[in-house]
């Protein structure tokens, strides 16, 4: 499977859901770190044994959730991490996320 197949759909479905948080939101740099950062905790916490379910909680309630405005883009991001084999289990797959983030063209 080819990096594009991999990140492509995920990517998109994300994409479609900053468009739907307002007028600022756009696949541009900060958005992009942003979604990055969630994947990568969620990438350290699969490698740490926690399940999909704990990792979504613990990510959008609470003292360790992601600001409102990212909080839409936990779920399609923790399922990413799942959906990974666990090769790619690493930082270097969140960075890679993101360049493809940045990229991305609607």
């Amino acid at each position: 499977m080819t990096k594009e197949r991999l990140f492509l759909p995920p990517l998109a479905g994300i994409a479609l859901l900053l468009a739907g948080a307002g007028p600022s939101a756009g696949l541009e740099k900060a958005h992009c770190a942003a979604t990055r950062a969630i994947l990568s905790e969620a990438i350290a916490a699969r490698r740490a044994g926690q399940s999909a379910p704990a990792i979504k909680t613990r990510l959008t309630r609470g003292a360790q959730a992601v600001p409102a405005d990212y909080r839409l883009t936990v779920g399609p991001l923790v399922d990413l991490a799942f959906a990974l084999e666990r090769a790619k289990l690493t930082e270097a797959t969140a960075i890679d996320y993101e360049r493809k983030c940045l990229s991305y063209k609607p």
